[in-house]
């Protein structure tokens, strides 16, 4: 007669009148690096979805699960390399994160070296230098006007609480007119340990057929994160 329990490392079973054993499956014992490397991916987690949801209004689709999987992997990244960048937290590449399947990003497409800046505790500004829409903006064909939507969110890099955001959206003729330079105040708290994102996304007004219609060429509807900084 077979027998049911374990014994050692071997495990005896029945399925009906039938008798089988297996070895027993192994336990691992975390290593104080690995439960560290576990808490920061699950802080990873958390801070990308409060960083989506604070920038949702720039993100063509929100629930693409390959975006938000590159986007925890970019800010799991980041929070692992801060303990050896200890004089410099700049979030480096999730500031040039890409939500959309364009062929080229929002600042490959605008060559303006716009800029996000924290001057003083809560107060920030988006800085946009003087620039010509024809010549620092790659457009389709048939191009008319340009709509650059901005959101700049901001959440505390240990908790993922959201403190708030803002959005503006900047229509651009496009045409040869020089523009002038251009700072947008926000006033939003900007406690210690805050990491400040801005997102922007461009969307094309086109002349097609003697008609003004939206540019519906997904590769000239670039989203993404323009810039990042950490309080």
């Amino acid at each position: 007669m077979g027998m049911v329990g374990r014994v050692g490392n071997i495990i005896h079973y029945r399925i009906g009148d039938k008798f089988f054993a297996r070895s027993a499956p192994r336990t691992f014992k975390q290593t104080k690096a690995t439960k560290r490397r576990a808490g920061e991916f699950g802080r990873a987690s958390g801070l990308a979805s409060n960083v989506r949801s604070l920038l949702v209004s720039v993100i063509p689709e929100p629930a693409d699960k390959k975006m938000q999987g590159r986007l925890v992997a970019t800010i799991f990244q980041w929070l692992s390399g801060l303990s050896a960048r200890a004089n410099d937290s700049t979030p480096g590449e999730l500031g040039r994160f890409d939500f959309a399947d364009a062929k080229k990003t929002v600042r490959e497409r605008w060559h303006v070296a716009f800029k996000l800046k924290n001057p003083s505790p809560g107060l920030l500004q988006i800085e946009i230098p003087a620039f010509v829409p024809k010549e620092s903006i790659t457009a389709p064909a048939g191009t008319v006007s340009v709509l650059c939507s901005i959101v700049v969110g901001i959440c505390d890099k240990e908790t993922g609480r959201r403190h708030g955001n803002f959005s503006t959206q900047l229509i651009y003729e496009y045409n040869d007119t020089s523009l002038e330079k251009q700072i947008i105040p926000i006033n939003l708290p900007t406690p210690k340990s805050s990491l400040i994102v801005m997102g922007a996304s461009l969307e094309y007004s086109i002349t097609k057929e003697g008609r003004s219609q939206h540019n519906r060429n997904k590769a000239f509807m670039p989203a993404g994160i323009v810039d990042a900084i950490l309080i």
